[in-house]
């Protein structure tokens, strides 16, 4: 019996040791772009695997795929029905090497969503109107101008970073990670930051909030803020294991 155990293992190692081998000596790289010219009001971005970066466009949405693979490229399908454009990268090869990194030229006042099941979520300057971005195994970070309704970033692994001139809501999460908020220009509604593990900071304008925060294992600062229960602006802030701060910019 622990000779059969003895060769499972080593099958294992060898098995695994040569799919290594072969992403690296094998690495593949492609890239291939588009421009949407139908009118669009709503994109939705599905990444099964790399990374999905944001940046601001003065005209029209430009899609732009990098891609990484060992024998099959991944695949890309644009598609735009009733003014929702979906954006769908993904591959069908489960083992070796394939994912593709997604850059996405957004125009202002577009409602954006993210999905990403494995890769880094980024914004740079993005004018959307309300902006959606969740990763299963990555950091979310969003630099935002202009005015927004909603802001919804969570991670399941990974850190979480949003920064906004004027939100009227964050919804901010971590699973497992750092979470840091700050709204710079006006004071948001309403802020939600939470990590199951992680350092939790929120940045708001000076002014009164109802503040509710929490720690069961690590200490809480609320700096330059006022407590107020009956303020129309709320923070709640959480976290399992971690500090939490609450600052008045």
């Amino acid at each position: 019996m622990k000779r059969v155990l003895l060769v499972i293992v080593l099958l294992v190692v060898l098995v695994g040791g040569a799919l290594a081998v072969a992403n690296f000596v094998l690495d593949r790289e492609g890239s291939t772009g588009q421009t949407v010219s139908e009118p669009v009001g709503t994109i939705i971005v599905k990444s099964a695997g790399g990374d999905v970066d944001l940046v601001p466009s003065s005209g029209r949405v430009e899609v732009r795929s990098m891609q990484h693979y060992v024998i099959k490229r991944p695949d890309l399908k644009v598609s735009v029905e009733n003014g929702v454009l979906t954006i769908d990268a993904g591959c069908d090869t489960p083992v070796l090497k394939c994912y593709a990194d997604l850059r996405i030229s957004v125009p202002a006042n577009l409602a954006v969503t993210v999905e990403a099941d494995s890769g880094d979520v980024d914004a740079r300057k993005v004018r959307a109107r309300s902006l959606h971005a969740e990763s299963d195994s990555g950091d979310v970070r969003l630099g935002l101008v202009s005015r927004q309704r909603l802001v919804w970033a969570h991670t399941d692994s990974g850190a979480v970073d949003v920064i906004a001139a004027d939100v009227r809501a964050v919804d901010a999460q971590s699973d497992s990670g750092d979470v840091a908020v700050d709204v710079f220009r006006r004071a948001p509604r309403r802020v939600v930051a939470r990590s199951d593990s992680g350092f939790v900071q929120v940045l708001a304008i000076k002014g009164a909030y109802a503040i509710e925060a929490r720690s069961d294992s690590g200490d809480v600062k609320v700096v330059g803020l006022t407590r107020n229960e009956r303020s129309p602006r709320s923070i709640e802030a959480s976290s399992d294991s971690g500090d939490i701060a609450l600052r008045a910019r």
